[in-house]
C-alpha cells in the first residue's frame, strides 16, 4: 500500500532522547519499514519546550534527521512545529524551505509574539508579525499548520493561507471535544479552501482511554459528512503522543487501519485518505 503521512514526532524524539531510528521502542523505526511499499513522511522538527533555546535547536535538530532519511533511504520531508524554531524570523524561511521543510506551524503549546496557541486560550489570533510570517511561508510555497493555533488563529492564518492551510493533526471536536480538535464550521472552510486535515491517532483526541479503531472511523465518517473526501489524510502523531488506541501499537499497524477503513468506506476512499489526497495538495502548493 502507500501511505503519506503528515506528521510525527518521531526524529525530534530520536534526537533529545539520542537513540538510533533502529530501535525497540519507537512507533516508527527502521525495522518496521517494511510494512509500507511506498511511504512518504513528514517529519516535524519540534521547537521543544523553552522558546528561548528553540532557535538553537534548528541546526543539529535538521542535521540529525536528513542524516537518518540518508541511511534509510527516506525522502527528507520535515515540518516546523513552533515558529520559535526559527526564532520566529521571516526571513529565515526561504532557507528552510531550501532545507526541506515543506510546512510549517506558526505556534506550538505556548503563545508566541506570531499567534495565540490552542492550549493556552488566550484568545488571540495572528499579530502583525505572525501575518508578515504567514505571507512568506505562503510566497515560499510552504503548507501552514493551524493544528495548534487558538481559533482565532485559525481563522487570521486562514484568511492568509488560504489553499495553502493544513491541520496536519488534528481530528473533529464534534465527536471528541478537545481544545485540539477542529470545529465543524473550521473542518467546511478547509474543504471550501482545498486545505487538508491530518487524522490524529492520538488516543485523546479520539475517545480517550476508550479509543479503538472504531474511534477513528467514527471521526472519519463525521469528516466525510462535511464534504472532506478530498481533503482528509493522516497526520498519526507517532512518537508525538503517549497512547494510541486499542489495535494500534505503531507503524507496523497501518495496513491493517487501512483495510478498517476500506471496508465501510471503499478503497478509493481509503487510497485518498492514506496516500493521494496529501500528495494532491503538497504537489498543487508547489511545496
Amino acid at each position: 500500500m502507500k501511505y503519506f503521512d503528515l506528521h510525527c514526532d518521531t526524529v525530534s524524539y530520536l534526537f533529545d532522547e539520542q537513540l538510533d531510528f533502529d530501535n525497540p521502542v519507537t512507533h516508527i523505526a527502521a525495522h518496521k519499514l517494511g510494512a509500507i511499499s511506498t511511504y512518504k513522511q513528514v517529519f516535524a522538527l519540534w521547537c521543544g519546550n523553552d522558546p528561548e533555546l528553540a532557535p538553537k535547536r534548528y541546526e543539529p535538530l535538521l542535521a540529525f534527521g536528513k542524516a537518518m532519511c540518508k541511511e534509510h533511504d527516506l525522502q527528507p520531508l520535515f515540518s516546523i512545529e513552533g515558529a520559535e524554531l526559527l526564532g520566529c524570523d521571516p526571513a529565515l524561511l526561504p532557507q528552510a524551505k531550501r532545507d526541506g521543510v515543506i510546512s510549517v506551524g506558526v505556534v506550538w503549546n505556548f503563545d508566541n509574539p506570531l499567534c495565540g496557541c490552542a492550549k493556552s486560550d488566550s484568545k488571540r489570533g495572528l499579530s502583525d508579525e505572525g501575518r508578515v510570517f504567514v505571507e512568506t511561508a505562503v510566497k515560499e510555497r510552504m503548507a501552514v499548520d493551524v493544528s495548534h493555533a487558538s481559533t482565532e488563529g485559525f481563522w487570521d492564518i486562514l484568511s492568509v493561507s488560504k489553499g495553502q492551510t493544513v491541520a496536519t493533526h488534528s481530528n473533529a471536536r464534534a465527536v471528541c471535544p478537545h481544545f485540539r480538535n477542529l470545529w465543524d464550521e473550521q473542518v467546511i472552510a478547509l474543504c471550501a479552501h482545498d486545505g487538508l486535515i491530518g487524522l490524529n491517532l492520538y488516543s485523546e483526541f479520539l475517545h480517550g482511554k476508550k479509543a479503538d479503531i472504531h474511534s477513528i472511523l467514527t471521526h472519519i465518517e463525521h469528516m466525510l459528512s462535511l464534504g472532506a473526501e478530498d481533503n482528509l489524510a493522516v497526520g498519526a502523531d507517532f512518537d508525538g503522543c503517549d497512547s494510541l488506541p486499542v489495535g494500534i501499537s505503531g507503524f507496523e499497524d497501518i495496513p491493517a487501519l487501512y483495510k478498517a477503513v476500506a471496508a465501510p468506506f471503499g478503497e478509493a476512499i481509503a487510497d485518498k485518505i492514506f496516500f493521494q489526497n496529501a500528495c494532491d495538495f503538497f504537489l498543487r502548493i508547489g511545496a
